[in-house]
């Protein structure tokens, strides 16, 4: 019993963490390794996944791998990338995709922070005439996560 609640003590941090989604997106319950999911009406998407950060990979290393597997794995060109640190000031990269499917151009955000314990992604997704608006609440909604 006690072990299992030491278990419980010790993942509440990533599964009780309260996320202030932007108006107009719905949380979903999370699945797989995601610890948060929202979608808006216009399909939009919004997911944040963690991952342990066992071989302290910096933010270069993450960001490289990202813009190699949607650079060259899925044909995505870079829009945009700035600098960007987390509330508890790790150190992160944004980057902004877009690719055309089926004649509609869509955007693709992508913000990693990474430390010594955790790899954070925040992937938002949509049409660029949806997501394009919404991308200031979505970057707002980045800053304030730890």
């Amino acid at each position: 019993m006690r072990l299992l609640l030491l278990a419980l003590l010790l993942l509440a941090p990533v599964s009780c963490r309260t996320i202030q989604s932007p108006t107009g997106y719905l949380p979903l319950e999370p699945h797989g390794e995601l610890v948060y999911h929202a979608v808006a009406p216009n399909g939009n998407r919004i997911e944040i996944r963690e991952h342990e950060n066992r071989e302290e990979g910096t933010v270069d290393y993450w960001a490289r791998a990202v813009r190699r597997e949607l650079v060259e794995g899925r044909g995505y060109s870079v829009q945009g990338e700035r600098e960007i640190r987390s509330r508890d000031e790790a150190p992160g990269r944004e980057i902004l995709f877009s690719a055309e499917h089926q004649l509609r151009e869509y955007l693709y955000l992508v913000a990693i922070t990474a430390d010594a314990g955790r790899v954070q992604i925040v992937e938002a997704g949509g049409e660029r005439t949806a997501l394009e608006p919404d991308l200031p609440a979505i970057r707002a909604m980045v800053d304030t996560l730890d």
